[in-house]
């Protein structure tokens, strides 16, 4: 049987990566740096897309990446 973290470690990343979002789209609504040029909506809405197209592209990417690496390391 695994430990809590190894059984609820999905929800942990998503709990952890929702609660950082949302609290750095807070941040940036309650003092942001630098003159708005392009809205928000947009903008977020194309750094969200790229989160959903990388995400998979890692997933799929580093174990092969890994397998690669273990094979010509033997």
């Amino acid at each position: 049987m695994g430990s809590f973290v190894e059984t609820h470690e999905a929800a942990i990343r998503l709990g952890t990566f929702i609660g950082v979002f949302v609290l750095m789209a807070l941040w940036e609504l309650a003092a942001p740096r630098r003159a708005l040029i392009v809205s928000k909506t947009l903008r977020w809405g194309s750094n969200n897309g790229l989160v959903v197209l990388n995400t998979p592209l890692l997933r799929l990417i580093f174990p092969a990446a890994a397998r690669c690496t273990l094979s010509g390391a033997a």
